[in-house]
């Protein structure tokens, strides 16, 4: 399942903070640490991309922290709690 993470502008991550956000992330998903993938890293909107096997992810938990997009199946991670992750 791919995992959108929109940052603002004016955060730009080095290694370290994608490795801090990914384990962040993973306790908020209730996943254990290395089942949450980096997959990628977008510079021009400063978007990182995780990814899940569907099957570990618990559905209410992956809605309360992101939003998903029906069209594109796609879930964008729920700014208001970035500051919990960074």
């Amino acid at each position: 399942v791919p995992l959108f993470l929109f940052l603002p502008n004016d955060i730009i991550p080095t290694g370290e903070d994608v490795v801090i956000i990914r384990s962040n992330l993973s306790k908020m998903l209730g996943l254990l640490d290395g089942i949450l993938q980096f997959i990628s890293y977008d510079v021009g909107s400063i978007t990182l991309l995780f990814g899940a096997p569907q099957a570990l992810l618990q559905v209410d938990v992956l809605h309360s922290v992101f939003t998903f997009n029906p069209l594109k199946k796609t879930y964008t991670f729920n700014n208001y709690l970035l500051s919990q992750i960074l």
